[in-house]
């Protein structure tokens, strides 16, 4: 069944929506008929919202939760400082798990789009330990109506992955990590803090060398493919196919110049703490 922007909004608008970070959420609360939500809580607990304020300050996670109760949506990206451009990782599709939907359709008769699911970096199903796969609702797009997630817009007929199973539990372990930071409050200091924060852990682990005179010697080579080692070139094909291209000199970048960057790509830095910290938790949570 399709329901209409009109009748969740009480409008039709030509904006482009994103489902990830959707706006206008005061008027979907107003017109919702059981009053047991609040904005709040459907931006924390039903958006990705949680994703994407973990690597902005407070005050920046703040001027999102506002535009996103608004009605104009054009600010969104821009203030989550999210990049969906040609060379961006940014999911184009909804994503599910085939096991959960033919679970929730046998027992519930319908099935519903699993934020966890749709999560960037997120590549498996926990529950069932499977590989999530592409529906066919765009992430984006204009004149947004509401698709369930059925047998129609969730054909399970593509190709199995055929990774072996170190592969599939790592994905498994890092996507525990992503579930378990966004549960966890934290106060996120800023890209200065974080690329302090990384010079530090690089010169714990002898990857970066400062001399008496200030120059830095960064073992970028070495650190590169210890990170490939730990995590694995199947790992990172599937998680963030962009890396492969372009591993060594972006991986620097992020490191010593994140700072100076518009847009942030969170996958890659969560899986540069993980790495560095053994958990994302850790590296965070460290002061």
């Amino acid at each position: 069944m399709l329901r209409t922007h009109k009748e969740f909004f009480g409008k039709v608008s030509q904006q482009t929506k994103n489902t990830f970070l959707p706006c206008d959420i005061d008027n979907f609360i107003s017109n919702l008929y059981l009053k047991i939500y609040t904005v709040d809580s459907i931006i924390q607990n039903h958006t990705l919202y949680a994703f994407y304020k973990l690597l902005l300050t407070d005050l920046e996670a703040w001027k999102v939760r506002r535009v996103m109760g608004k009605v104009k949506s054009s600010s969104i990206l821009e203030e989550a400082r999210v990049s969906i451009g040609e060379k961006s990782f940014f999911p184009k599709y909804l994503r599910f798990c085939p096991e959960c939907l033919h679970e929730n359709l046998n027992q519930y008769g319908e099935s519903y789009w699993s934020r966890l699911h749709n999560i960037p970096g997120i590549c498996v199903c926990l529950l069932h330990n499977s590989y999530l796969l592409e529906s066919s609702v765009l992430v984006q797009a204009q004149n947004i109506e509401y698709q369930a997630a059925n047998l129609e817009t969730c054909r399970a007929s593509q190709k199995k992955a055929l990774d072996d199973q170190k592969t599939l539990h790592i994905l498994s372990n890092f996507a525990e990590e992503v579930q378990r930071v966004m549960n966890t409050n934290f106060s996120f200091k800023g890209l200065a803090w974080l690329r302090k924060k990384y010079l530090e852990c690089l010169t714990e682990k002898s990857y970066l060398k400062v001399s008496k005179t200030g120059k830095v010697d960064f073992n970028y080579q070495k650190f590169t493919n210890d990170f490939i080692e730990y995590y694995g070139v199947n790992f990172l094909n599937r998680i963030h196919p962009l890396l492969k291209d372009r591993t060594e000199a972006y991986l620097t970048h992020c490191l010593l110049a994140c700072d100076i960057e518009i847009k942030i790509d969170r996958v890659t830095h969560l899986l540069l703490m993980n790495f560095l910290a053994s958990s994302i938790t850790n590296f965070l949570s460290k002061a």
